[in-house]
């Protein structure tokens, strides 16, 4: 999300950590690739204006990210909300073990093979 964030040509503060501005979905191909439920040639020159609501913690952290997706096509306006939480807190991780382990597929070797 922070690719969308940076097409904004301006960025208002609303103060209390809250920052609005508008989004060119059209900016790259990243962007246009990540939102499957956008069509974003379908929404034409509105695209590139995108309206967004990011609001900042008070520990400087983004917690949530709207666009306001407006409708085009046979699409209807949608608002698309991301939401960012715990963040400096890893989550435990351990090795699987007994049935748990599998042997990858011929498919993934072939990728991580090149």
């Amino acid at each position: 999300m922070a690719a969308v964030i940076r097409t904004a040509e301006t960025v208002e503060d609303q103060g209390d950590g809250k920052y609005t501005g508008l989004a060119d979905l059209t900016a790259n191909a990243d962007i246009r690739e990540s939102f499957t439920t956008v069509d974003v040639d379908a929404l034409g020159d509105a695209a590139k204006k995108v309206p967004f609501t990011a609001v900042v913690g008070p520990d400087g952290n983004l917690t949530s990210l709207t666009l306001n997706v407006p409708a085009a096509g046979k699409k209807k306006a949608m608002k698309l909300v991301a939401k960012y939480y715990d963040f400096g807190k890893a989550p435990k991780i351990s090795a699987p073990t007994g049935a748990q382990v599998q042997k990858a597929p011929a498919t993934a070797y072939e990728m991580l093979n090149g």
